[in-house]
């Protein structure tokens, strides 16, 4: 198990591991309390997997699904908060990595200010067969593992 938590973030410094799966967002929001609300469930969650444990605790709700789970019928409709496929299983070294995109800093937050000076989109390296509607994104999220 690598530490969620320390002098830099899971997988900034860790070794290699076997397997990796990598995603960027755009955000869609323009709220900030929306943002830091979905960043902070996306922390917790993360740092429940690296310990191998569900996302959420079992039966856990959040104040979103309280309305909805007032009503049984409903429940057959939800989306689960964990679909369980990795229960019971280690958590095989896993890191979640979140970085941000300099697009995030932008007007729609009020971290233009906070945007670090060396946070620009990467060039084009040779070989690469880019497509960009799928390039940059405000948050890249890189999730590695030794187990798929």
């Amino acid at each position: 198990m690598v530490p969620f938590r320390g002098n830099h973030q899971a997988g900034v410094t860790t070794a290699q591991q076997e397997h990796l799966r990598i995603v960027a967002f755009t955000v869609l929001t323009g709220d900030r309390e929306e943002l830091r609300d979905m960043l902070s469930t996306w922390t917790a969650m993360a740092e429940r997997m690296t310990r191998g444990d569900q996302t959420t605790e079992v039966g856990a709700l959040t104040d979103a699904d309280a309305d909805v789970n007032d009503d049984p019928d409903n429940l057959l409709n939800q989306v689960p908060e964990d679909t369980g496929e990795a229960l019971d299983l280690a958590s095989g070294n896993l890191t979640v990595t979140v970085g941000f995109g300099p697009s995030l800093f932008d007007d729609r937050f009020g971290l233009k200010d906070r945007k670090p000076e060396e946070l620009e989109p990467l060039p084009r390296f040779p070989g690469d067969q880019l497509q960009d509607a799928l390039c940059d994104g405000d948050i890249v999220i890189q999730a590695c593992a030794d187990d798929p």
